[in-house]
């Protein structure tokens, strides 16, 4: 589930594999879940070094506003790529400005642009969706969805 290099001659390639998951976090009270679906796009990517990918994550919920994306590299915790909140512009890890970009389309979906992808970049990339935000104080159930991606 991380780096992994296929060597066909003179060419690297990179292979994006997805799956679906959901995980769903009750708050502190913990009397109610909330279930929606998560789309991950797309399942299979295929990409040369210096290529962009983009990742594609959405849900049917509306009151779930904030998206958090990670990456976790093979041996590795979880490393925020950066988070954005209903439309508003993302707020970039300082590690990944230049390097990696979220946009939200409408409030029930983001993407993921990763530029000039290498072999640094295979990890496994998590899209996560939640309804608390720096904003919403008092607010304690949350909500998490998974999508694996891997670069071999």
């Amino acid at each position: 589930m991380g780096p992994h290099h296929i060597d066909h001659g003179t060419s690297l390639y990179s292979h994006h594999l997805c799956r679906l998951a959901s995980l769903f976090l009750t708050g502190c009270l913990g009397v109610d879940v909330i279930q929606t679906d998560v789309i991950q796009s797309p399942k299979f990517k295929i990409s040369r070094p210096g290529q962009n990918v983009t990742l594609h994550c959405e849900h049917n919920e509306p009151s779930y506003l904030s998206k958090y994306w990670y990456r976790q590299v093979k041996g590795q915790g979880l490393t925020l790529l950066g988070n954005t909140y209903s439309t508003d512009e993302a707020n970039m890890d300082t590690d990944f400005i230049g390097k990696a970009k979220i946009q939200p389309d409408t409030a029930q979906k983001s993407q993921l642009t990763i530029y000039k992808v290498d072999a640094n970049d295979s990890a496994i990339y998590y899209c996560a969706s939640s309804i608390h935000s720096e904003t919403s104080a008092g607010r304690d159930r949350a909500g998490r969805r998974e999508t694996d991606c891997f670069l071999h």
